[in-house]
């Protein structure tokens, strides 16, 4: 028999992809501070995740130097790199989408989306059935508390590539957020097996849970925690899954320890307490 929780019980941690196409390789620590909400990596943090440095077409000239100093930069995750070569390349050719999307990456990371938003609408113009931009885009209305448009976005996104992880990642965080999780489930179903990024697998698990697919859950879950064992979000919410979706009172007990030996943030203190009791009520 299983419990099944309330979303607002036991804040599970829905976490959002930060960028696609041109963002840096690079993977920023979750805040946990944050928990249950859903974040940026650059206000703040994560997911810089499945992040495809060249997935954004270029003109003809790609294989330029500038072109492969970009690609570079963008590997690097150094901003002023990427601000720097971006910018030889737009006073070249203003028109130069994977310049013109690096740019509005790099904006959006220091909180400017209304700058960022200029850029991807003008490579938008020159490509407008490209999906990384329509997914860049949405992340802008995300970050400027638009959440319709972002939706409009990321939907776009999909509509023109299935299997874009970034966006479908993303849409399906907002339809979790607002506890819609019978359209996040659909949503990243989508990408069912391609994406072994880590909050996607978090996102999904959490989706499969409340659709009742607890071994699908558990198998997202075990992979996650193959990928990062000491990842706090994805301890946390394991632990309530055991607990509260599996009945594993022991193993949840044993997960909320490996959590605790790690470190509790504030944030989680009160709702660990919370499991622990319930877990060894039910031992009982």
């Amino acid at each position: 028999m299983k419990t099944l929780i309330k979303f607002s019980q036991f804040s599970l941690l829905v976490l959002l992809v930060a960028g696609c196409s041109s963002a840096p390789k690079k993977t920023a620590p979750v805040e946990d501070d944050h928990a249950g909400k859903v974040e940026l990596e650059t206000m703040p943090p994560v997911p810089s995740k499945t992040s495809n440095a060249d997935a954004v077409a270029t003109p003809v000239n790609s294989k330029s130097a500038n072109s492969s100093a970009l690609s570079e930069a963008i590997r690097s995750g150094s901003d002023e790199s990427i601000y720097r070569v971006a910018s030889s390349m737009l006073m070249q050719n203003a028109n130069d989408v994977k310049a013109l999307n690096a740019m509005g990456l790099f904006h959006n990371r220091k909180g400017r989306p209304l700058a960022a938003r200029l850029f991807f609408s003008k490579a938008l113009s020159i490509q407008p059935d490209n999906s990384e931009l329509h997914s860049n885009m949405g992340l802008t209305y995300l970050a400027n508390q638009e959440q319709t448009a972002a939706i409009r976005a990321f939907r776009k996104a999909i509509e023109l590539n299935p299997a874009d992880i970034s966006a479908t990642t993303n849409l399906g965080s907002i339809y979790m957020e607002n506890r819609d999780f019978s359209k996040a489930f659909s949503v990243l179903s989508l990408n069912t097996g391609r994406s072994k990024d880590i909050k996607f697998l978090n996102n999904f698990a959490i989706a499969c849970a409340w659709k009742g697919k607890v071994e699908q859950a558990e198998s997202l879950y075990q992979e996650a925690l193959k990928l990062s064992p000491n990842n706090r979000e994805i301890l946390f919410n394991y632990a309530v899954f055991q607990i509260d979706y599996q009945a594993k009172f022991k193993e949840g007990l044993e997960t909320l320890d490996h959590l605790k030996l790690i470190g509790l943030v504030e944030s989680m203190k009160n709702t660990t307490k919370d499991l622990e009791i319930r877990a060894k009520a039910g031992l009982k």
